[in-house]
């Protein structure tokens, strides 16, 4: 039995250790970057101030909104939504998730690209498409990701091997794409509602803006490791998941030819 143990051992580093990311770099052309890594867009005047970050699994969209004013504003989010390559879906669902068994499902916005979501067997109404903010206070939102499908290049011509250096100085290899907004495969616009009084009357305010993929970078080293503080998507590599089977095979047939000497004997 012990003589099978290395054997598992491998299956199992076979089958659990080829995992592969594809961290994407968001730019966009007419909105100001702040914070030391530039990964937070802001976009600001005398009422508000919005600021999108997409740091994390999925490209999330965080959005922080502050009411400038002395008097609140509201958010439609019925009448907001994010639009990839020109497909918009809205930020506010039909129904409020409350509690029951989950189960995913995807969002294609095309052959190329898709969204995960978590369903539940329990739903409430949403009666209410308005968020709140009060005067001088802001509020946070993530109401979901851009994208968790990798990019992949058909003519393979795009990625290019390129070195990056870590924080404790290990030199580790990377392919990158890079791509400008005309070039960029994925284009994405976040169009924002948004709800102030005057008058005795409500007036929407429309904020429209625009972002896209300024590059790919494919890499086995999770965010943590790489110390890449950026939207990211993974998966188990076709390398791990055809070597896992291959290796499977291989074990099983070694344990049959194993216990066929021992009976044998």
């Amino acid at each position: 039995m012990k003589n099978f143990l290395p054997l598992f051992a491998f299956l199992v580093v076979a089958t659990t250790s080829c995992r592969q990311y594809q961290y994407i770099t968001i730019n966009s052309n007419n909105l100001k970057q702040e914070d030391k890594a530039g990964r937070d867009f802001v976009i600001e005047n005398d009422s508000l101030q919005i600021v999108y970050n997409f740091k994390g699994k999925d490209a999330p969209v965080n959005i922080r909104i502050t009411n400038k004013l002395d008097r609140p504003i509201a958010i439609d989010w019925k009448r907001s939504a994010l639009i990839v390559n020109d497909q918009a879906v809205s930020y506010m669902p039909d129904k409020l998730i409350t509690t029951g068994t989950a189960s995913g499902s995807t969002l294609n916005w095309s052959k190329d690209w898709s969204t995960s979501y978590t369903s539940f067997s329990a739903t409430t109404p949403l009666p209410v498409d308005w968020q709140m903010i009060p005067p001088k206070s802001f509020i946070v939102r993530t109401p979901m990701g851009v994208t968790n499908t990798f990019f992949k290049d058909k003519e393979k011509s795009s990625f290019v091997k390129t070195q990056k250096i870590l924080s404790d100085g290990t030199p580790v290899y990377v392919r990158e794409a890079s791509f400008t907004e005309e070039t960029s495969p994925l284009k994405f616009r976040s169009y924002l509602t948004v709800l102030t009084e005057g008058d005795g009357r409500i007036d929407p305010i429309v904020f429209e803006h625009s972002f896209y993929a300024s590059k790919f970078t494919n890499s086995t080293m999770s965010p943590t490791g790489l110390s890449m503080e950026e939207a990211y998507v993974k998966r188990s590599t076709a390398f791990g998941t055809g070597f896992g089977v291959v290796a499977g095979v291989a074990v099983l047939g070694t344990v049959m030819a194993m216990n066929a000497q021992t009976s044998g004997k």
